[in-house]
C-alpha cells in the first residue's frame, strides 16, 4: 500500500512538472512573438524612412533635369541669335528638307527609263538641296546631318539614272557589223565588256574575236600609249587598253 501512494505522488509530481514546462513554453513563444513583431516594426521604420531618401533623391535628381534642359534651352538659343537664326528659320528649313527627300523618294521609286525623261527634276532638285546648304540654319548640327541625307538621296538617284544609260542588249536582228568604243567613266568599256553585249557576241569570252580583228588598230593605239612617260606599267597588253572613239570591226 505505501509503495502504492508512493507511485501515485510520484506521479503527481511529474504531473505538475509537466504543467508547469509547459506553461513557460507557453510564456516564451509570445515573448518570442512580441520580439519578433518588434523587428518587424522596426525593418519597416526603417523601410520607409529608406524610401522617404529615395524619393527626395528621384526629386532632386528631376529638379536637376529640368535645370539642365533649361540651360540646353538657353544655350541653343543664344547659339541661333549668334548665327541670326530664330525658330521660324529652323522650322521652314525643316519643311524644305522634308519636300525635298519626299520629291528624292518619288525618283527613287521609279524605273531608270522614266528617271531618264526626268532629268530636269532631278536637276531642280539638285538645286534645292543648294539653296538649303546656302541657308544659316544648314550649320546647325542636326540640320547638317539631315543635308547630308539630302545628298545621299541624290547620289542614288543619279546612280539608278545610269542604269537607264547602260547598254541594254540588242535583238538578233539588230547585230551590227561594227561598234564604237563610248566614253563612260563609270563604266569604263572593255573588249570583253563589248563581247558580251547582245548585239556583238552576247559572250564576254569571245572577246579574243574582236582583238584579232582589230589588232592592227588596237596595237598601233597600244604603242604610241606605252610611249609615254610613266603608262608602261598601267596596262601590259594591247588588248587591255581601247580608246573612245574607236570604231572596230566585229567578225561576223
Amino acid at each position: 500500500m505505501i509503495t502504492f501512494f508512493r507511485s501515485l505522488l510520484a506521479m503527481s509530481i511529474c504531473v505538475a512538472c509537466l504543467h508547469a514546462s509547459a506553461a513557460a513554453q507557453s510564456e516564451m513563444t509570445y515573448k518570442e512573438y512580441e520580439d519578433q513583431l518588434s523587428q518587424v516594426q522596426q525593418r519597416e521604420k526603417s523601410a520607409k524612412e529608406e524610401i522617404a531618401i529615395e524619393q527626395g533623391k528621384v526629386e532632386s535628381n528631376k529638379q536637376q533635369i529640368a535645370e539642365l534642359t533649361q540651360k540646353l534651352s538657353d544655350i541653343q538659343k543664344e547659339k541661333l541669335a549668334l548665327l541670326g537664326i530664330t525658330d521660324a528659320d529652323v522650322a521652314a528649313i525643316e519643311s524644305d528638307i522634308s519636300a525635298i527627300k519626299n520629291d528624292l523618294d518619288q525618283l527613287l521609286a521609279i524605273s531608270p527609263e522614266d528617271l531618264a525623261k526626268r532629268k530636269k527634276d532631278i536637276a531642280v532638285e539638285e538645286s534645292k538641296v543648294a539653296a538649303v546648304k546656302a541657308k544659316p540654319a544648314a550649320y546647325l548640327w542636326k540640320i547638317a546631318d539631315e543635308v547630308k541625307g539630302l545628298d545621299q538621296l541624290v547620289d542614288q538617284v543619279k546612280s539608278r539614272l545610269q542604269l537607264a544609260a547602260a547598254p541594254v542588249a540588242a535583238a538578233p536582228s539588230e547585230k551590227q557589223n561594227t561598234y564604237t568604243v563610248k566614253l563612260d567613266p563609270q563604266n569604263r568599256e572593255c573588249l570583253s565588256r563589248i563581247a558580251g553585249y547582245g548585239n556583238v557576241f552576247g559572250d564576254e569570252a569571245k572577246w579574243p574575236y574582236l582583238y584579232r580583228a582589230n589588232q592592227s588598230l588596237i596595237d598601233k593605239k597600244y604603242s604610241s600609249f606605252k610611249g609615254r612617260k610613266g603608262d608602261a606599267c598601267k596596262y601590259t597588253r594591247a588588248a587591255d587598253l581601247i580608246f573612245p572613239g574607236q570604231v572596230l570591226d566585229i567578225p561576223r
